[in-house]
C-alpha cells in the first residue's frame, strides 16, 4: 500500500499542540503539518526551530481545501 501525504492541522502550539505534534511526528507516516498560532512572537521563534511546519497567525488565511 502506497503512503499518501496526510495534511494535519494543529490549533495552537502550546503544551497540547506540541504534544500532538511530537506524537504524530514520531510515527513513520508522511504528514504535512500546519499550525495555527496567534502569538506572532512565538511563531517567529517556531519558524526557526521547525522549518518543515507551515505556520499561520490568522485563521482566515488558512487554505480551505487541504483539511
Amino acid at each position: 500500500m502506497e503512503n499518501q501525504l496526510k495534511n494535519i492541522l494543529i490549533y495552537g502550539f502550546g503544551r497540547m499542540g506540541l504534544t500532538h505534534f511530537a506524537i504524530l511526528n514520531s510515527l513513520e507516516l508522511d504528514f504535512n503539518f500546519t499550525v495555527l498560532e496567534t502569538d506572532k512572537k512565538m511563531v517567529a521563534i517556531l519558524r526557526k526551530n521547525f522549518p518543515e511546519i507551515t505556520f499561520y497567525t490568522d485563521e482566515s488565511k488558512l487554505p480551505k481545501n487541504p483539511f
